[in-house]
């Protein structure tokens, strides 16, 4: 095989001259045997036959250099023709040229199209927002000690209904309350983090935060009169009202209806009060997506307490500056294409450089299937665009 042949002769042509270098230095003549006894310089010998030896190994490594530099080239056009398809897609959807936006006068509501609303004016009133449930403790309310046992605290989840409050600015009172199924009744086990202390406060709220399954939250605040347990429904709405017992050792930790209560309201449940063009709705949601078809409406600030409902005005329009964006992306992920592939197969004739790709003709047949796409004549060609 030539890859053996060659090292052996090369052997031979160094052999032959280094014995050939001691020999003259020796003041003999340059014929005679291969191997004399003069001195041979072995360093350079291993030097020599090292470097041959390697040779098979260094084409080796520079083939896998240009494999390498290959496939990230191929990578790079994926990447590029993958960001095309997309911007592609996006243009060639009807509504890519029907893109509206919205535009909000007034207060109390903003909007965002999130679909393909028809262009419509819109009258939205604001009465009032969803909110949650939020109750709060007397200052270091006193717990009992259940010893090596552990306190229980019971929370149903469940709408109270209410009355008129007695003064503007008043909480209006409980007249009933339905309580939830039974997945949303939960039992919550609190025990003492010092042995033979009663449950802080800090032991509750993380009993009440770990078994409550998300639904109601708690938390230790500190004022200049002490601490108080605050318990919070998570989601607005008058049906994620809830209420509260406690055994004889949380007795200080009551609220619900007909109770006797040692906690007291912040903050009722309650729904969202709103109208669109004069159609009383309400949402346990402060983000709305259903009363508008493709847009959403988010309920941002209410009336003061007696005060009319806040209006504003919903404006649903096309959006030049939406269409100019879809077409303008489609046209610099075009270009990305072109300028990648024309880099990667660019021949350099004053140097004689090739690049990665030069003569590859899957990178030629992207430009030519390009230059030749529909969408590019209709898009691209500036004749088209005028």
């Amino acid at each position: 095989m030539t890859t053996a042949s060659t090292p052996t002769s090369a052997l031979t042509s160094i052999l032959s001259s280094l014995t050939n270098s001691s020999a003259n230095a020796s003041g003999t003549s340059n014929s005679g045997p291969l191997i004399t006894t003069g001195q041979i310089n072995v360093s350079q010998l291993v030097s020599q036959l090292m470097l041959i030896q390697s040779q098979p190994l260094t084409q080796l490594q520079g083939q896998e250099a240009k494999v390498k530099s290959t496939l990230s080239a191929y990578g790079q056009e994926q990447s590029a023709l993958s960001n095309l398809q997309s911007a592609a897609t996006a243009l060639a959807l009807p509504s890519a040229f029907q893109a509206a936006g919205a535009t909000v006068t007034g207060s109390g509501v903003s909007a965002t199209v999130t679909g393909t609303p028809v262009n419509a004016n819109y009258s939205v009133s604001v009465a009032n927002l969803a909110q949650s449930q939020s109750v709060y403790s007397a200052s270091n309310p006193v717990i009992g000690n259940p010893g090596s046992g552990t306190a229980t605290l019971t929370i149903q989840l469940g709408n109270y209904t209410y009355g008129s409050p007695s003064a503007p600015g008043a909480l209006p009172p409980i007249t009933g309350f339905t309580a939830g199924g039974a997945s949303s009744n939960y039992t919550v086990s609190i025990s003492s983090s010092v042995a033979g202390s009663p449950p802080s406060l800090s032991d509750i709220a993380a009993a009440i935060n770990n078994q409550t399954g998300g639904k109601v939250n708690a938390s230790v605040v500190t004022d200049s009169s002490g601490s108080r347990l605050v318990m919070n429904s998570t989601n607005t709405g008058a049906a994620n009202g809830f209420e509260v017992t406690g055994d004889a050792n949380l007795s200080s930790l009551v609220y619900g209806y007909g109770m006797t209560n040692t906690m007291t309201a912040g903050q009722n449940a309650a729904d969202a009060s709103f109208s669109v063009n004069g159609l009383a709705m309400t949402s346990a949601s402060n983000s709305i997506t259903s009363a508008i078809n493709g847009v959403t409406l988010n309920l941002t600030q209410a009336p003061a307490s007696g005060a009319a409902p806040l209006t504003s005005q919903v404006q649903i329009a096309t959006d030049p500056a939406a269409v100019t964006k879809t077409v303008n992306d489609f046209i610099t992920a075009y270009n990305a294409v072109v300028s990648l592939t024309n880099t990667l197969t660019n021949y350099n004739a004053t140097t004689n450089t090739a690049s990665v790709l030069t003569g590859d003709s899957a990178a030629r047949n992207i430009l030519s299937s390009l230059d030749g796409a529909p969408i590019r004549q209709n898009v691209i060609n500036p004749d088209v665009l005028g």
